[in-house]
């Protein structure tokens, strides 16, 4: 009989690793939100290590820790260049608008909000389209301009 040097067969990952990396991943996924090459670069930090879930553990820690620190950076001047935007892209605020900023204002003042809430605030009220007709808003920017 001949012997055939074949390679062993590779092993994969048991079950119940398998099992324990998705945990740690899904950790993950539920407390940031990263972009897709950090979250990789991370996912494979993670399959990598030796306790997946404690891993996942730390990596949050590490991300949510500087952003803890930049809520402290949040001020009134991030609504206030957010009203600007706003009033440069439709002219002037319907009321919804003037009621969302105005909030975020007092949630700022608490000390209630985060920067990456914040952000989601500003994203969503800048996908906000204005309630009044884009003729009226434009004729009210011109008088306003005409009686400056």
């Amino acid at each position: 009989m001949k012997s055939t040097n074949l390679p062993l067969p590779i092993l994969g990952k048991s079950r119940q690793r398998q099992r324990t990396e998705r945990k740690a991943l899904d950790l993950l996924d539920a407390n940031v939100k990263l972009p897709p090459l950090r979250r990789r670069h991370l996912r494979d930090r993670i399959r990598s290590a030796k306790q997946p879930l404690r891993e996942a553990q730390k990596i949050t820690c590490e991300v949510l820790l500087p952003a803890r620190d930049e809520a402290a950076a949040l001020d009134h001047s991030d609504v206030q260049e957010l009203r600007v935007r706003l009033i440069r892209r439709d002219f002037t605020l319907c009321s919804e608008q003037e009621c969302w900023l105005d909030k975020l204002d007092r949630r700022i003042a608490d000390g209630t909000m985060t920067r990456a809430e914040f952000e989601n605030e500003g994203a969503s009220l800048l996908s906000m389209e204005n309630s009044l007709p884009f003729s009226h808003r434009k004729a009210e920017y011109e008088y306003q301009r005409v009686m400056a």
